[in-house]
């Protein structure tokens, strides 16, 4: 270091939870004081995260990505315009293929949803998908004027686009400091192993451990996956700090997880 010059470290301690499902159960969280909230999906279904966000961490700014269960029994075009105007002028960013600069720190947040190809095979496991998972028979998309049910096409399209729109993002940030919130898991390290070989995981996870890598984000948080991971793929620490169902990840949920950046 040259003199004259200055080192800064950089902190920035933001609170990480997910997949709280409260249509299941209400949940108390102990006040602390945290740079940030986010959120990342399956909060609650329609419009009731949001609001639960806004009433429980105003004015802390909450960085909140939804999740599929949002979705459930509403159309998935319709739901997330709501929620945008619902969450203008309120200390909730609703993060859907866009970036927030909060304090220096810049968050990317989008769905992510599946293109179903992590253990090779994608119509095979997007048909299986379909006909065992719930988002294909309560998540419904408009059509003009008509709506239909949600098929693992739409949610392959989504992912492309959310794909194309991380790896733009993240290739033009420079050396601006990045978080970067999914819903949806980005790597294999965040499968469980009793999950390594099970039909449904590429509805959970997708495979996007080289952008991770290429990333150069200090942070990658998502959820869907009910069993908490924290690790490293490169510079990038991945972490998952889901509640789940009532007691399903009773033993790891960290309710107070603050993570230094």
């Amino acid at each position: 270091m040259a003199p004259g010059e200055s080192c800064h470290l950089f902190l920035y301690e933001p609170l990480v939870l997910s997949d709280l499902h409260l249509e299941f159960a209400p949940i108390e969280l102990a006040e602390s004081k945290v740079d940030a909230v986010i959120l990342a999906g399956d909060i609650d279904v329609g419009d009731k995260g949001l609001r639960w966000a806004m009433h429980r961490s105003a004015p802390t700014p909450v960085f909140y990505v939804l999740g599929n269960h949002e979705f459930y029994n509403h159309d998935l075009f319709k739901l997330r315009a709501r929620l945008r105007r619902l969450a203008e002028g309120t200390n909730v960013r609703l993060l859907e293929n866009d970036s927030a600069i909060w304090d220096g720190v810049r968050f990317l947040g989008c769905t992510l949803w599946s293109d179903w190809t992590l253990f090779g095979q994608p119509d095979l496991h997007a048909k299986y998908a379909e006909q065992h998972m719930s988002d294909f028979s309560l998540i419904r998309v408009s059509e003009g004027e008509d709506s239909r049910l949600l098929v693992a096409d739409d949610a392959a399209t989504m992912h492309r686009t959310s794909e194309n729109w991380l790896r733009q993002e993240l290739a033009s940030g420079g050396r601006q400091p990045t978080v970067v919130i999914t819903h949806f898991a980005p790597a294999r390290e965040s499968i469980a192993p009793r999950f390594a070989q099970d039909a449904l995981t590429p509805g959970f996870v997708v495979d996007l451990e080289s952008l991770v890598r290429s990333s150069g984000a200090l942070l990658w948080v998502h959820g869907h996956v009910h069993d908490s991971f924290d690790y490293k793929i490169g510079s990038t620490r991945v972490l998952c700090n889901p509640r789940g169902y009532p007691d399903e990840n009773a033993g790891r949920f960290d309710p107070r997880t603050v993570v230094a950046v």
